[in-house]
């Protein structure tokens, strides 16, 4: 089971903090502010891990789902904006569930 710790939203990191940390490590950086936020889901017992990370990506607005090893099975990137659906979904879907939202991406050009 996922443990009672609360994930607390962290605040944005500094632009010219990531922008120098790119720098110094000889990377081109993409920085843009980011529009996803993260579930960790505990899916209910017996429940087919492939079936339902398909029914997962269909629902608007998620972007990403990865099926993942122990506790939390699963990990979905989805927009922030519309994600009603989504938390439907989790509440007749999954066992817990934690939501953290995301300030800034940063990836590889």
């Amino acid at each position: 089971m996922l443990s009672q710790t609360t994930f607390h939203t962290l605040p944005p990191l500094p632009l010219l903090l990531m922008v120098g940390f790119m720098r110094s490590n000889k990377m081109q950086p993409n920085i843009r502010a980011s529009d996803y936020g993260l579930y960790f889901i505990e899916p209910q017992p017996n429940r087919d891990a492939k079936e339902l990370a398909s029914e997962l990506i269909g629902i608007d607005g998620v972007m990403e789902v990865q099926i993942t090893s122990g506790d939390i099975g699963y990990v979905v990137a989805a927009k922030k904006e519309g994600s009603f659906a989504l938390e439907r979904f989790i509440k007749r879907n999954a066992l817990k569930s934690r939501h953290i939202e995301s300030h800034y991406m940063v990836s590889k050009r």
